[in-house]
């Protein structure tokens, strides 16, 4: 009881029009569960907000995401979950 899972939710997405819905969705039930709208990064805001240019991957959106995470909060007791999320095709 009072323990939070320190967790981000990565979702790879290019900003289509289903999958910013399934953002929205999965946004509002990740609040609703109690963890704060932060948790959930977009791969294509997190692009846009770091400004990045070239090549976008998995490895520079994680590493430069944890990063300014780990500038702005606490360190997270008991461990970190990062999960990697993808919005299904239609």
């Amino acid at each position: 009881p009072g323990h939070v899972i320190d967790v981000s939710w990565y979702v790879r997405s290019q900003g289509l029009a289903h999958q910013t819905m399934a953002m929205n969705e999965l946004l509002a039930a990740v609040v609703e569960a109690g963890w704060p709208h932060t948790s959930v990064v977009s791969m294509k805001d997190a692009e846009e907000e770091l400004q990045h240019g070239g090549v976008w991957s998995y490895f520079p959106w994680i590493w430069l995401s944890e990063k300014k995470r780990l500038k702005s909060k606490r360190s997270a007791r008991g461990g970190r979950w990062l999960v990697f999320l993808e919005a299904s095709t239609m």
